[in-house]
């Protein structure tokens, strides 16, 4: 095992640190204690000694399964890491959260105490300051509770380095691989600095765990598998001192430390892999330098996240987690109706729509010879969306298509079907279509057949929406599965809700009929156990679904047991919130003023950025399912995942 000083903390650490968020889970929501405790001591025996862990992971099992594996180990073997997420809390609950971790790791002491997932916004207004949480990390030092100071972070590289720069942090947790290389700047940093720079993440959070001949050949057959070149792609940068993998069996284990036993890459290696990355890009590629120019999209296509995951994949190969990649894009590149508004916004005159059929060509195994889209574009009425079909002719020869479009759940077309002509080789074409759709549907489900000459495609689409009409309510189900519940059909057959939107003149209104047994609710101050989590994007356009937590942007969350709101921002808001019990559970009902979240004298929205999701628990407050409305993970982060609301 190779081992390095972190930096000004003066700690031996192995370079192999051991992530603990991926232990294997009983179907007591636990973890197995048969696999994670044996696993635990084996790493010790490799000669790891860096653990990291946090408050919530493993179902807030992870602290203690480390406490009871490590409980007759010398201390002085260890360097424990754990993470307090609770920025926003009362100084006792954060406080708490503190002791408990001592408690459940069975020590005295932690080596590094981490505010958990952290940015410059997070630091300014709850961290930093007379009242900031960094009050409370003196005082556990000062007793002798924590040793360092740390913090774990997600953010810009600028920020990175303002961060670095307070002189506050021992040691700095980021993100950072061979396909995320944005806060190199920052490694250069925190090494002028003395920070101390663990990695999360080195493999990609998975990406970079399967095997990739491309990845053989940029390496210049250095590395024998894609893991082994991403953790020493990954240590053989100066500034990074611990390399993070969430382990959950031996062999992984074991491979790992076969990996980091052998020297990082050196210098000309890692300059040879970066002259390879470039020539590929700019041979095969999308030279886009994600500016951002070229949106907002009148239809919403992330064009500069769209040419990532195609670059990623022309230079590193790695299929089936690409198409998973492409797969989880909020707008893809099908959506784009090649209305040419990219074009003149473009500083590197990249021809937009052809480069967006290439990508859709190469990662929608949807795509055919024929691609079409449906996708929902505004409301007409409560129980009418129009919506935007868009086919496109990926082949090298004309088409002339017929399309038939089936849909479910009682919707049918208001309208008569497009005629789209003959498509020109590599082209498209779109129109418009209404949907009438019954109370209720709150997904646009179905198949698009579209057929030209010998060339056919069937292609199953499934679009969340949501409709908000002034005055009577529209309802909206989600559409849950048992796997939203960790699979378990008894889960899902006792958790359901809708949702009932309207809007008036001042105020949007939203209400949430549960039908659940409510167990593991959620009190105040404590955000652990079943709450409904609510994301709202009130932002004018261009700002509307721009990426970032700001003003006209909240994340809200509505407790289940107790009449109270907490938003992520802390902000005021004049809003108001009922809950009312009923036979199948609880109704929600709160109410948001437009003026809080708009400039004075602004025109009402068209629409808005709007989601949800149920964090549902058990008896024990142990997470067993958190789905949300849009069926996309990561809202808390990214106001761009929130799902499309129209209001008419």
């Amino acid at each position: 095992m190779n081992y390095s000083t972190l930096e000004k903390t003066g700690l031996r650490v192995s370079q192999l640190g051991f992530g603990c968020m991926r232990f294997v889970m009983g179907p007591n929501g636990q973890v197995d204690r048969s696999l994670a405790i044996p696993l635990l001591h084996r790493a010790l025996e490799f000669g790891v000694n860096y653990f990291d862990t946090a408050v919530g992971y493993c179902n807030a099992d992870s602290q203690r399964v480390l406490g009871e594996a490590f409980a007759q180990v010398p201390r002085d073997r260890l360097v424990l890491s754990t993470k307090n997420g609770f920025h926003e809390a009362p100084a006792e609950e954060w406080w708490s959260r503190l002791i408990e971790s001592l408690t459940f790791l069975q020590t005295d002491h932690l080596d590094l105490y981490n505010f958990h997932g952290i940015g410059w916004d997070i630091f300014t207004r709850f961290l930093d300051g007379p009242d900031g949480k960094l009050k409370l990390m003196q005082k556990a030092k000062d007793q002798g509770l924590i040793r360092h100071i740390c913090c774990s972070f997600h953010d810009s590289c600028d920020n990175l380095i303002k961060l670095i720069d307070t002189g506050v942090f021992d040691v700095i947790t980021i993100q950072y691989n061979l396909l995320y290389r944005d806060l190199e700047k920052g490694l250069d940093r925190a090494r002028e600095t003395g920070t101390g720079i663990v990695v999360m993440g080195p493999v990609g959070g998975g990406r970079l765990g399967v095997d990739s001949d491309k990845i053989r050949k940029l390496t210049g057959n250095a590395a024998q598998s894609t893991p082994e070149a991403a953790l020493r792609f990954v240590l053989a940068n100066p500034g990074v001192n611990v390399a993070l993998s969430g382990m959950s069996t031996t062999a992984m284990l074991e491979e790992n430390v076969r990996i980091t036993s052998r020297p990082p890459f050196t210098a000309a290696e890692i300059q040879s892999l970066q002259g390879e990355i470039n020539r590929v890009k700019s041979s095969a590629g999308v030279y886009c330098t994600a500016c951002g120019y070229c949106l907002p999209c009148p239809f919403g296509v992330d064009i500069p996240e769209n040419f990532r995951v195609y670059n990623e994949h022309l230079v590193y190969g790695l299929t089936e987690q690409d198409l998973k990649a492409y797969s989880q894009i909020v707008h893809r590149a099908g959506d784009c109706a090649e209305c040419g508004a990219c074009l003149a916004k473009c500083p590197q005159k990249i021809p937009i729509p052809a480069m967006l059929r290439k990508i859709m060509a190469t990662l929608d195994p949807q795509a055919g010879p024929l691609a079409a889209t449906l996708t929902p574009h505004s409301a007409l009425a409560a129980d009418l969306l129009q919506t935007r079909l868009t086919l496109k002719n990926l082949e090298a020869e004309p088409a002339h298509p017929e399309i038939k479009i089936h849909l479910e759940q009682g919707a049918s077309i208001a309208n008569a079907p497009v005629d789209f002509g003959v498509l020109a080789p590599q082209g498209s074409s779109s129109g418009l279509l209404k949907i009438r759709l019954p109370d209720g549907i709150g997904s646009l489900d179905g198949t698009l057949e579209a057929r030209a000459e010998n060339r056919s495609a069937e292609i199953p689409f499934s679009r969340p929406f949501l409709i908000i009409p002034r005055g009577t309510p529209r309802r909206h189900r989600p559409q849950l599965t048992p796997a939203d519940f960790n699979g378990s059909e008894a889960v899902f057959n006792a958790n359901k809700y809708e949702i009932l939107l309207h809007s008036d003149e001042e105020r949007l209104h939203i209400e949430f009929d549960i039908q659940s047994p409510l167990e593991g609710l959620a009190h105040p101050p404590n955000l652990n156990g079943a709450v409904m989590e609510l994301y709202v994007d009130l932002r004018l356009p261009p700002k509307l679904g721009a990426p970032g937590y700001e003003d006209g942007v909240e994340q809200f969350f509505l407790y289940l047991g107790d009449d109270t709101v907490k938003s992520k921002s802390d902000r005021s808001y004049d809003l108001t919130y009922r809950r009312i019990p009923t036979a199948a559970g609880i109704r929600l009902q709160i109410s948001l003023p437009f003026a809080n979240f708009r400039p004075p004298g602004s025109p009402l929205p068209k629409a808005i950025g709007l989601d949800c999701m149920f964090q549902v628990c058990n008896a024990a407050g142990q997470n067993i399912g958190h789905p949300t409305y849009g069926r996309r993970q990561g809202l808390w982060s990214n106001p761009k995942l929130f799902n499309r609301a129209f209001l008419v």
